[in-house]
């Protein structure tokens, strides 16, 4: 029984951030195409600093390939089916979260989390939700039904002792927040920060994107 809870522990852990991805690329993007083949039509290219996500579980024609989804996230308008747009990209041109070597490192204390290494500082709070929210989406809540146990409420992102100005629309809707998936990640001139939630109904997985010393953009995906 031991075995099996570490088991079921490991791949929880490794399916839950195993398929959100970068590029890697020198050009600064990558075509993702129809099929998986440099002779299929290009239907849209990602940019370096943008997130998606690798669908593992989808046929693989060509194993130099890997089929690949990208989406703008949640809005209050389309909480929970956000539109996007999938396609097929050279394996070689993929880097996985999980597979970035500089990372931040993580302390959880009470509702705070801080991320940090020599330069960067990453403070992200996670608090408890007392009353049912009005937000129109309830991001980790089973299409939005049931009564959130928490939220993220803000985060501060700081580079050299200069803070980062971050929109408050970047912690809109996110609830049920396990503390324990909040992790600090730095490539090149990208700091990615992941946070999630590992409930089955509704699970999901937001990077937050700092490009350039400048907060770029949110990603949200929903998962297994």
């Amino acid at each position: 029984m031991k075995y099996l809870i570490t088991f079921l522990l490991l791949l929880a852990t490794f399916t839950s951030a195993a398929q959100l991805a970068i590029i890697q690329d020198k050009d600064g993007y990558t075509n993702v195409r129809a099929d998986s083949s440099l002779k299929s039509d290009v239907l849209f290219r990602l940019i370096h600093g943008q997130v998606f996500y690798d669908n593992y579980d989808s046929p693989i024609p060509n194993p130099d390939w890997r089929p690949v989804t990208f989406s703008e996230g949640p809005s209050p308008g389309n909480c929970y089916n956000p539109p996007g747009k999938s396609g097929f990209m050279h394996s070689s041109r993929i880097l996985y979260l999980r597979d970035i070597k500089s990372k931040l490192i993580g302390k959880i204390s009470g509702e705070q989390v801080t991320l940090k290494n020599d330069s960067i500082e990453v403070g992200l709070s996670v608090t408890k939700v007392l009353s049912q929210p009005k937000a129109e989406c309830l991001l980790g809540m089973d299409q939005g039904v049931g009564q959130p146990d928490n939220k993220v409420s803000s985060i501060i992102v700081c580079i050299n002792n200069v803070p980062v100005s971050i929109p408050a629309e970047a912690t809109s809707f996110l609830y049920q927040v396990d503390k324990n998936t909040i992790q600090g990640y730095v490539y090149q001139n990208l700091i990615l920060i992941t946070s999630g939630t590992n409930s089955a109904a509704g699970h999901y997985e937001c990077v937050w994107v700092i490009k350039d010393g400048r907060y770029l953009k949110r990603f949200v995906y929903f998962g297994p």
